[in-house]
């Protein structure tokens, strides 16, 4: 019987104790005694709980319920074992989640101040693109999108395909093994709703973002472009926007 139903004899033998006193399980009543089970580790380690909250450097105000820490549970494992306890993972985070700690990213809140001249200059961006809006003149941002490599790489996407017949690309997206690297200059005319992509093989330059904008509006005189490259080779991007608008004697506005 015993190893029919996986248990030790002693199991057995207190059951069939239990069932000859009456002593029944009724649903909903316990089936340890109260005070039965492991023990609290807290309970057997004093100085764990102090130790550890030593070592958290809280963040958040005090008074809050809900406070959280940067440190990983591996490098807390391991300085609490320096001092002396025996703690697992598991246990550390069942210790801070009764300790009012949550798991949290750092976000994004420190802006810094703001110029004086910042709601100026959305302004005068907004007038500017107004009256190009208004002449039915192009209005263009312009700016770098996702770089791929060339070759046979696996892409985010599905396509229909007969069954049995996989597109089998390779296990590595190492540079070393493309063809080169496209990076797509997106232009965008918001006048009229239409758009271009120059496609390079080197990298995301001023000279490439400008050369991008010449061939789209080749045809064009005024143009407003708007760059949303987030580059800080700005003043490479002005030098060589000036240049195309010398070169081209039209009346080029860029933001």
């Amino acid at each position: 019987m015993a190893r029919e139903a996986g248990v030790t004899r002693k199991t057995i033998r207190k059951g069939l104790q239990e069932v000859e006193a009456g002593d029944l399980y009724e649903p909903g009543g316990r089936i340890r005694r109260r005070g039965g089970g492991r023990k609290q580790i807290i309970a057997k380690d004093e100085t764990l709980r102090a130790d550890l909250e030593d070592l958290l450097e809280p963040k958040g105000d005090r008074p809050r319920l809900v406070q959280w820490t940067t440190k990983a549970m591996s490098k807390l494992k391991e300085a609490l074992k320096s001092q002396g306890h025996t703690i697992g993972e598991t246990a550390i985070r069942e210790l801070l989640k009764g300790m009012g700690f949550s798991l949290k990213a750092n976000k994004k809140a420190i802006e810094g101040p703001a110029h004086v001249d910042r709601d100026a200059q959305f302004q005068q961006i907004n007038r500017t693109g107004k009256a190009f809006e208004a002449e039915g003149l192009p209005m263009i941002s312009v700016d770098c999108k996702k770089k791929e490599l060339i070759g046979n790489f696996k892409n985010n996407g599905r396509e229909w395909q007969a069954k049995g017949q996989d597109t089998i690309v390779n296990v590595y997206d190492y540079r070393s093994i493309a063809d080169g690297k496209a990076v797509p200059y997106g232009i965008y005319d918001v006048v009229h709703n239409s758009g271009f992509v120059n496609v390079g093989l080197e990298h995301e330059t001023a000279e490439f973002a400008v050369e991008s904008i010449r061939r789209w509006c080749a045809p064009l005189r005024r143009v407003y472009a708007c760059c949303g490259s987030a580059t800080p080779l700005v003043s490479m991007w002005l030098k060589q926007h000036l240049t195309f608008s010398r070169k081209g004697r039209g009346d080029n506005s860029m933001m």
